[in-house]
């Protein structure tokens, strides 16, 4: 990506420790989960390709990222069907969501 990615945020970009961080789903699923830097590196990957449109206005046409997918950990913790949204929290407490349909 380069320099030709905007870095928008709403806050200083952390530097966070991997021998530390964790990852963790919880909420209304069946099997509330938590992954290592490690652990969650080693579940399967996949690619997205297509547009990103931010809520700020702007698109980026035409991305590819690699990764693990947010269905992959979901799929781990099993949503009940009662969940509407998924909730994403940062370490410093910072949040955005999504709807979220089992």
């Amino acid at each position: 990506m380069g320099r030709d990615w905007p870095v928008l945020t709403a806050e200083p970009t952390p530097t966070l420790s991997t021998a530390t961080w964790t990852f963790s789903v919880g909420g209304l699923v069946e099997q509330p989960m938590k992954w290592t830097w490690d652990e969650l590196r080693a579940l399967p990957d996949s690619t997205y390709a297509g547009d990103i449109h931010c809520v700020t206005t702007w698109s980026k046409l035409g991305v590819s990222f690699r990764g693990v997918s947010v269905d992959t950990v979901l799929a781990a913790a099993r949503p009940l069907a009662s969940a509407s949204y998924v909730l994403a929290t940062s370490h410093t407490g910072y949040t955005t969501n999504l709807p979220w349909k089992t």
